[in-house]
């Protein structure tokens, strides 16, 4: 009885080191890229686990997908209805080091929605009509160009970055890393909130309704006019952190 009580122990602590390493030795890496026929409105990816590059488009929507995986591919299910383009890639019944990054190129003047569960999400420089990203576990780090009404950014675990040329609100959100808004052009609204990490928010010099409080740090407000009724706001907010506004 012993024995076998030492070899179920052995094989406990050794078989998830072993899969580490095969998925190290063993593990598989597949590009593939495919253009999207038709008219795209409206863009939306829901990620089980890979990163998500958002880039401008110069002419059709473009996918590239890299599926990384040991046992089993990923596979992506790609629909257009109506307009609205659908990308969510899947791992099969093997989980193990299995994940599928995409890089999409975005129309201008479009809607985008990215719904990850794990991974980074990164946009460069498109200019899209509304954005919504959400990441369960990653980064986000959002260069808009162009003008939003919305700039929607949250993530649970992860830094947050968003800059915008015109955006007229802006709401960055993490439960824990550091969160950063850089709006160029005076948005009416800016929410930038953190439970752990820093805050800084950068926008041109004014007067602003200003909402700011750390439980566990400093505030500091450069080149900003405090006026409750103003019509432009900034809410900047973490439980353990400092808030930094800067108005240049």
């Amino acid at each position: 009885m012993k024995k076998l009580v030492i070899v179920i122990v052995v094989l406990v602590v050794l078989v998830p080191g072993g899969l580490a390493l095969a998925g190290l030795a063993l593990g598989h890496e597949k590009v593939t890229t495919h253009t999207v026929a038709g008219e795209v409105r409206e863009i939306v990816v829901r990620s089980d686990s890979g990163d998500v590059d958002l880039i401008p488009a110069s002419g059709r929507v473009e996918v590239r997908e890299t599926r990384h995986y040991v046992f089993e591919q990923p596979t992506l299910e790609q629909d257009l209805t109506n307009g609205v383009l659908t990308l969510e890639p899947h791992c099969g019944g093997w989980y193990f080091n299995c994940s599928t990054d995409l890089r999409v190129t975005v129309p201008a003047g479009i809607e985008v929605t990215v719904e990850a569960d794990s991974g980074d999400v990164h946009a460069d420089g498109i200019d899209v009509r509304d954005i919504h990203a959400r990441s369960d576990s990653g980064d986000v780090h959002f260069a808009l160009a162009g003008r939003q009404e919305l700039a929607w950014v949250h993530t649970d675990s992860g830094d947050v970055h968003v800059e915008t040329d015109g955006a007229r609100a802006v709401e960055a959100q993490t439960d824990s890393g550091e969160v950063n808004v850089e709006a160029r052009g005076a948005p009416r609204r800016v929410v930038a909130r953190t439970d752990s990490g820093d805050v800084d928010v950068d926008v041109p010099a004014g007067v602003y309704a200003v909402d700011t409080a750390t439980d566990s740090g400093d505030v500091q407000i450069d080149g900003i006019s405090r006026n409750d009724r103003a019509p432009r706001s900034i809410e900047a907010r973490t439980d353990s952190g400092d808030v930094t506004l800067d108005g240049r």
